[in-house]
């Protein structure tokens, strides 16, 4: 805790002034006993935080430095020689990207912990949507250039990987280094009763051009996010990347729920400051968890399905076929929409350039 007298808002000292006379009074001719009147003095004068010493901060950041130190078990694990092959989704540098994202926002984390300044509240920022950034780019690149026809900018991207990469993310930089201009701010959260509220202070961006560029950030993250599952749809089919395409679709949805709970945590109006840790703490977890394992699982449990299978079953062939006859029965149009729902169905192999027929039973498949 900290005393906070020299930090409160000049609308509050009458209500601080307010509140003393009335526990004094309370204590002097009513039933309040001393050491009861002593707490709440002491509660009106600090500023409350989560601390590494509490039973939730001490569970959180054990989970926190755990689930880091997993992620970055698994990217080691991924660097191996032996599992490269198993896990080609990505190459090691995207795999780092990725990896690193994760890592980001799990760091930005830590700075819920003890006492709020200006400057942690500016870290956390930058780390969480840096991060977010991170782990959408490298998703982005790899649907991109596994576009079931070939075309010129998919092309051009397999051929300059580093500077799409540099761009995307000298994007994310730029809007956070615009911030520093109007940074967030510490704000203290006081209460007349100090009893059921503890005082606290939170992060808030009060100026209209910070608010802007925040609103930027978020509508280029949801162009992305939008753009990922456009693109998942597309390549369903697309046979290099089948499986991974599900887990990616499957992740997308539970992202953009998870970063919506995000928003709206900030916006809404809660006052326990522990609670407030909890649920911005365990959506992050959670979006970790889910988003980079989903990957690892499923690619495992397929392998494993593909070491036990004995006889392979053409489910996906079918299922493909029979579905894309069904649309073109229905529709011969040239649209754009019609031509996106042709790729859907669409069997194809990037490295011929063909159409494909599957031999191999998809996990993933029978999964979904």
């Amino acid at each position: 805790t900290n005393r906070v007298f020299n930090n409160v808002n000049n609308s509050y000292i009458d209500q601080y002034c307010d509140k003393i006379v009335s526990i004094f009074t309370e204590f002097l001719y009513g039933n309040k006993l001393a050491k009861d009147a002593l707490m709440e003095l002491d509660n009106i004068t600090k500023i409350y935080f989560v601390t590494i010493k509490s039973l939730t901060g001490t569970i959180m950041l054990a989970l926190l430095i755990s689930l880091a130190c997993l992620l970055l078990f698994l990217f080691i694990f991924l660097t191996k020689k032996k599992f490269k092959e198993k896990f080609s989704f990505f190459s090691s540098d995207l795999w780092f990207i990725y990896c690193l994202g994760y890592i980001m926002m799990l760091s930005s984390e830590f700075f819920y912990f003890e006492e709020l300044s200006d400057l942690k509240c500016n870290l956390r920022f930058s780390l969480l949507h840096i991060g977010m950034n991170l782990w959408l780019i490298p998703i982005l690149y790899k649907l991109l250039i596994c576009f079931p026809e070939k075309n010129k900018y998919s092309e051009y991207l397999i051929i300059h990987k580093n500077k799409f990469i540099f761009i995307c993310i000298g994007i994310e930089v730029v809007l956070n280094l615009l911030l520093s201009i109007t940074p967030y701010t510490k704000e203290v959260k006081i209460f007349g009763n100090t009893i059921i509220n503890k005082n606290f202070s939170q992060c808030t961006m009060k100026s209209i051009f910070g608010n802007i560029v925040i609103f930027i950030d978020i509508m280029i993250k949801v162009f992305i996010v939008l753009c990922i599952m456009l693109l998942s749809f597309i390549e369903w089919n697309v046979k290099e990347i089948y499986e991974d395409v599900r887990a990616i679709a499957i992740n997308q949805y539970i992202s953009s729920f998870s970063m919506a709970l995000l928003i709206v945590l900030d916006y809404i109006k809660i006052n326990n400051y522990n609670i407030i840790f909890i649920f911005h703490s365990s959506i992050i977890i959670f979006v970790c968890i889910f988003n980079y394992l989903f990957i690892y699982s499923i690619r495992l449990l397929f392998i494993r399905s593909k070491i036990i299978e004995k006889d392979g079953v053409n489910i996906r062939s079918s299922i493909s076929s029979k579905s894309e006859k069904n649309f073109s029965s229905k529709t011969q149009g040239t649209g754009i929409i019609s031509q996106l729902i042709s790729y859907h169905y669409k069997n194809y192999s990037i490295e011929t350039g063909d159409v494909v027929v599957s031999t191999t039973n998809s996990f993933m498949a029978q999964l979904i």
